[in-house]
């Protein structure tokens, strides 16, 4: 280790002792961006390794979208060859790697770090990746979670090992000092007279997690100390928890599943049926982050053995038929179209439309919509739009498509949407799946943002029985 290090053994071996349980792995790879957290990390583990007699060996990734990327990974690769130890670095340029997720976005640079973490373990021969999340992380993370909606699932936060499926990979990572929060990090390092790579970016409100880390959880911390330290437990309680429960609902799902069916005569409790339902329908497919609205809506079919309603969600549709749920996919009423398919290019997003039917509920972008007939306003959650007949010949809901026009109310001209957007600074990864509420061609609704002047149109100005549209955002 540098000599120049004064590191005090009584906080070294304190910080271990907070260490997760390591997985069983002969080689391990530290992956370091240069930050605090990460830092921290790899001379903890140097000392761990040593003591345990396993080897260690440093993983970088170049993201390349700061000026100064360049030179984290030579003040990395300086760090790791004064510890005497092996150092592996792909720059952006050098991955091969597939992602749904906009260039720059948060998805897209974890996507870019899984594809380098493959090609570097295949190089290394290490078997396993420790990252430096810290209890900060964990706090953040099940407070942006909670902020959205979230069960129990979401509660869980971080895991502490996990084995991801990347590509053709298998991936596995281990984040021994989730229990550990960053301010104990910035002090260890100060005190063993040890520095590190500040992130600019880290320090911009510009992402949701920076601005819970800047604003939200400062403010609880100085509220009541310790709150980073509460969350990060109340993690692990939520994470044995729903261990519990999806230990049960795997017994469900293999025992009253067939054709593609799930049973629903018996009823479970109510936390029960929501994991059984989650599960079942990743398993079909579905995605992994099931929305909350989109399990309430189902569990809704699952106690009424009458009802007649669909549920539609991004290319499949739920609905009961006798004593199952039926799960299908490719409905001809949610489906991806395009305004002008000859005239539009190959890398323009695909615009999902779901037609919305009286009493039958469509999700679509992380929000809910229900046409429903009431004598008066309906006293449910979310928003409730009296609407005219008019309205319900040819109501949609939907995602741009290139050329859309909005015309914001209270305003004269119109503008691109995509221009709009701009403007009301939507983050990029967000505006290919804000749903807009779209009758006759007009978009009357940016949902969550604002209305159109031709809004009015296409509502009854009195509040008293008829046609009203429910707007629930659902996480």
């Amino acid at each position: 280790m540098q000599t120049s290090l004064k590191i005090d053994k009584g906080t070294q071996q304190s910080l271990l002792a907070a260490m997760i349980r390591p997985p069983a792995a002969a080689k391990i790879a530290a992956a370091v961006s240069g930050g605090c957290d990460s830092v921290a990390m790899l001379l903890l583990l140097h000392q761990w390794c040593r003591m345990k007699k396993r080897q260690l060996c440093v993983f970088h990734v170049d993201h390349g979208l700061r000026p100064s990327s360049a030179e984290d990974a030579e003040w990395v690769r300086t760090l790791s060859e004064s510890l005497g130890l092996e150092f592996y670095q792909r720059c952006r340029g050098e991955i091969v790697f597939a992602s749904d997720h906009s260039e720059g976005s948060e998805a897209w640079a974890r996507d870019l770090r899984y594809a380098a973490f493959a090609e570097m373990l295949s190089e290394s021969g290490a078997e396993i990746v420790a990252t430096g999340h810290s209890a900060d992380d964990q706090a953040e993370t099940i407070m942006m979670r909670l902020m959205r909606g979230c069960s129990w699932h979401g509660l869980s936060g971080i895991a502490h090992r996990v084995r991801l499926v990347f590509g053709n990979n298998v991936i596995r990572v281990w984040r021994p000092f989730l229990r550990v929060s960053r301010c104990c990090f910035e002090k260890f390092l100060r005190d063993s007279g040890q520095g590190w790579r500040e992130d600019e970016t880290n320090t911009t409100d510009v992402f949701f997690r920076n601005r819970v880390r800047h604003r939200l959880l400062p403010l609880m911390n100085q509220m009541q100390p310790g709150s980073v330290q509460h969350l990060a437990a109340l993690g692990d309680d939520a994470r044995l928890l729903q261990k519990k429960i999806r230990r049960r609902a795997r017994g469900y799902i293999a025992e009253n599943v067939s054709d593609g069916g799930l049973l629903v005569y018996i009823t479970p409790d109510c936390t029960l049926r929501a994991e059984i339902l989650r599960l079942w329908l990743y398993r079909l497919g579905a995605g992994k982050n099931i929305k909350r609205a989109l399990l309430v809506q189902l569990d809704s079919l699952w106690l009424n053995p009458h009802s007649s309603q669909k549920i539609m969600y991004r290319d499949f549709v739920v609905f009961r038929r006798e004593g199952r749920l039926v799960f299908e996919k490719k409905v001809s009423d949610c489906r991806p179209v395009r305004r002008d398919l000859k005239s539009a290019s190959d890398n323009e997003p695909l615009s999902l439309g779901v037609v919305l039917r009286p009493d039958e509920t469509a999700v679509l972008g992380g929000w809910s919509f229900l046409l429903q007939r009431a004598e008066c306003l309906p006293g449910l959650p979310g928003e409730w739009l009296p609407v005219s007949e008019r309205l319900l010949a040819n109501i949609t809901i939907r995602t741009r498509r290139p050329g859309d026009r909005f015309y914001p109310q209270g305003g004269s001209g119109g503008k691109k949407l995509a221009k709009w957007l701009i403007d009301k600074k939507v983050p990029v990864e967000s505006r290919d799946s804000m749903p807009l509420l779209v009758v006759e061609g007009k978009i009357l609704l940016v949902i969550g943002l604002a209305r159109s002047r031709f809004m009015n149109e296409y509502l009854r100005p009195d509040c008293g029985p008829g046609w009203w549209l429910n707007i629930v955002q659902s996480g």
